[in-house]
């Protein structure tokens, strides 16, 4: 096992920068943890493994570059494992951050703030969803250009938090997976990306008026999934992929057909349009070839997503044949392996791809390294 336990006040490190903690070798810390108020930099073809430690608290600058990874695992039940970073700094992950509380029956916190909050890589939240717990990114400006998954092995009444403010952005241009959890949006959403629920995840758009990008792609990914939409906005358009085999789409309210029909489904278009009780239409681009006979109303009283009773829309037929975007492809993967010692490899390679968009409103599509895990 290597360990790095001194500051290094030298500039030849990551980024030629002088940083309190820049971990340069793999280090395993079990049990317990110093961490320090300065800026923490973890670099390339490293990883910091911290096992069984209740509270984890980065109260600086915390930077991953690419193929670094950072591992906050817990072995014991007794632990309510706890990962922070300070709100008031800027972070960024180029690389692996691994949160697994899935060992724990206790009440787990993952909360990284930030002044800015920057993903090129993987972010890992897993849990065991038997209480409710904390999966939290509250920043001004979220910007995700890689992969977030958000797993719980059963479903609870919590939700992941992707924000800081009813006025602040979350920027999706990679991946972000809910699998047995439920995504709650509370901020501004621009993007290119894709959200996607699977295995009885949910995405529940709470303000459709804060969704500016239409470019979004909302994917429902098996029979268990749904998305639901607060009733606050009329005529928007969500792109909706993976509709059929049961799962659903539905309002927070139950449809009303007094001055349009419930719902209608436009052939030519491939459009499944809901009309609220307050005759507000949401349309969902779900693509064409669905047979009518199949749609069904149907109920939503799922725990987490609405006090009230929703009401929407099922398909019972397969899903038509229809090509996913790039950023719905990216596979919502397993919690990986965390180090306990030495022995572990860094062998699998992970790339991805990312676009930049620069002052001159000029971009320029980059790829490279994540990971070799």
């Amino acid at each position: 096992m290597k360990i790095i336990s001194k500051l290094i006040l030298i500039p030849l490190i990551c980024y030629n920068l002088i940083r309190a903690l820049d971990i340069t070798e793999n280090r395993i810390n079990i049990g317990s943890v110093t961490i320090p108020h300065e800026p923490v930099a973890i670099c390339s073809n490293s990883y910091w493994s911290i096992v069984d430690v209740a509270s984890v608290t980065f109260y600086n600058t915390l930077t991953l570059q690419p193929n670094a990874m950072l591992y906050v695992s817990s072995t014991l039940p007794t632990i309510s494992l706890k990962l922070q970073a300070i709100y008031h700094y800027p972070h960024q992950n180029d690389g692996i951050i691994a949160f697994n509380s899935l060992s724990s029956t206790g009440t787990p916190s993952f909360k990284i703030g930030g002044s800015t909050f920057v993903n090129n890589g993987v972010i890992y939240c897993a849990s065991k969803g038997n209480v409710a717990d904390t999966m939290t990114l509250n920043s001004g400006q979220i910007t995700n250009n890689g992969l977030m998954i958000f797993y719980h092995q059963q479903r609870s009444t919590s939700h992941v938090s992707l924000h800081g403010g009813p006025h602040d952005i979350l920027t999706n241009n990679g991946q972000i997976c809910f699998r047995k959890h439920i995504y709650k949006q509370e901020c501004n959403l621009e993007g290119t990306g894709c959200f996607t629920a699977m295995e009885g995840g949910s995405i529940h758009i709470s303000g459709s008026d804060k969704i500016s990008d239409y470019r979004l792609s909302y994917y429902l990914a098996d029979s268990a999934s749904s998305m639901v939409v607060s009733d606050n906005k009329d005529g928007t358009t969500f792109t909706v992929y993976g509709f059929g085999n049961g799962n659903k789409v539905a309002l927070t309210c139950l449809l009303n057909g007094n001055r349009y029909p419930k719902y209608s489904y436009d052939r030519e278009t491939g459009v499944l349009t809901l009309t609220s009780n307050l005759n507000h239409r949401y349309n969902f681009d779900i693509g064409t070839g669905y047979d009518p006979n199949f749609f069904e109303i149907v109920t939503i009283n799922d725990a987490g997503i609405s006090h009230t009773t929703c009401e929407g829309v099922t398909y019972t037929g397969e899903v038509p044949e229809r090509n996913l975007p790039a950023s719905c492809n990216i596979p919502c993967k397993d919690q990986p392996p965390f180090p306990m010692d030495n022995t572990f490899p860094m062998t699998t390679i992970y790339t991805t791809t990312w676009t930049r968009t620069y002052k001159e409103s000029t971009t320029l599509t980059e790829s490279g390294l994540v990971s070799r895990l």
